[in-house]
């Protein structure tokens, strides 16, 4: 079976943007909140990396805010 990747990109895209639109604002935020319980900026800092999983924003939202904080609250200039 051959790979259409237009055709997954595609549905990659609408399955995260669904994700988005049920999950609102409230719970876009509730997202960002959760994912302070840990506090990665350290790691970075120090050099570190940080590999978060990206299987749908319903089931990890938490983990990749949880490397967005640790990027912002890091101190660097610049993130790969």
């Amino acid at each position: 079976m051959e790979l259409d990747r237009n055709t997954l990109r595609a549905a990659i895209h609408k399955q995260y943007r669904e994700e988005h639109e049920a999950l609102g604002e409230a719970g876009t935020l509730a997202l960002l909140e959760k994912a302070r319980q840990w506090d990665l900026s350290g790691t970075l800092s120090a050099g570190g990396v940080i590999v978060f999983p990206h299987a749908g924003v319903a089931e990890c939202g938490h983990q990749i805010a949880t490397a967005v904080h640790a990027c912002l609250d890091s101190g660097a200039d610049r993130v790969l």
